[in-house]
C-alpha cells in the first residue's frame, strides 16, 4: 500500500470492512485517509487557474495531481471500477458548480479527497440528485476520502460558498 495512505487503511480486516459497507451501500467516507506527510504535497499545489461558465460553474482548476493515481488505485481496490477522473477544484466566496439540464455526467465511480475542514453554513457541500431528489449529501470534512457510485440519471454538485466562508478556500482532489 502507497505510503500517503494512512496504515489504518491498509490492514486487511479493514478494508474488508470497507469492501462490506460498500456493497451494501454504495458509499463510504473514510476520515483520516492520508498520513500528514501524503496530505502535505496536495496541499501546497501552486498554478490554480480559474475555470468559469457562468451558467455552471466556477472554481479554480488544477490538471496536474500526483495523488490522483494513488487515489484513483485505493478507490478501485474498494470498488472494482476506476474513478471517473476530473481536475482538482479550489472553491472560495462565490464559487459554485450547477447540475445543468443539458449536462449529462456519466454513470460510474466518483471519488473526492477533500483538503480543508468545512462548515455547512458556509455553503460548499456536495450533494448528489436523481430527478430533482437529493440522494446523498456531504459535507467536507479535512483529509476524508469519499468514494460513491453514481448511477446512471445522477449528478452531483457543490453548493455556492457563500460570504459566511471569508477567505477560506475548499480544496477537492478527484482521484
Amino acid at each position: 500500500m502507497d505510503e500517503r495512505i494512512n496504515s489504518f487503511y491498509s490492514r486487511p480486516e479493514i478494508l474488508n470492512a470497507i469492501k462490506k459497507s460498500w456493497k451494501v451501500d454504495r458509499s463510504v467516507a473514510l476520515a483520516g485517509f492520508l498520513t500528514e506527510r501524503g496530505l502535505k504535497a496536495p496541499g501546497e499545489m501552486d498554478n490554480w487557474r480559474h475555470i468559469i461558465i457562468p451558467d455552471k460553474f466556477s472554481f479554480e482548476g488544477h490538471l496536474r495531481i500526483p495523488e490522483q493515481r494513488m487515489l484513483s488505485a485505493f478507490a478501485k481496490t474498494i470498488t472494482g471500477q476506476t474513478p471517473v477522473r476530473d481536475c482538482a477544484k479550489r472553491f472560495k466566496h462565490g464559487n459554485y458548480t450547477i447540475l445543468h439540464d443539458k449536462d449529462v455526467q456519466k454513470p460510474g465511480i466518483v471519488a473526492l479527497l477533500f483538503l480543508d475542514d468545512w462548515d455547512e453554513s458556509w455553503g460548499g457541500y456536495v450533494a448528489f440528485m436523481k430527478d430533482g431528489e437529493t440522494l446523498y449529501r456531504f459535507t467536507p470534512r479535512r483529509n476524508t476520502f469519499l468514494i460513491v457510485e453514481r448511477k446512471k440519471g445522477v449528478r452531483y454538485f457543490v453548493k455556492y460558498i457563500n460570504h459566511r466562508a471569508g477567505k477560506r478556500r475548499l480544496r477537492i482532489v478527484s482521484a
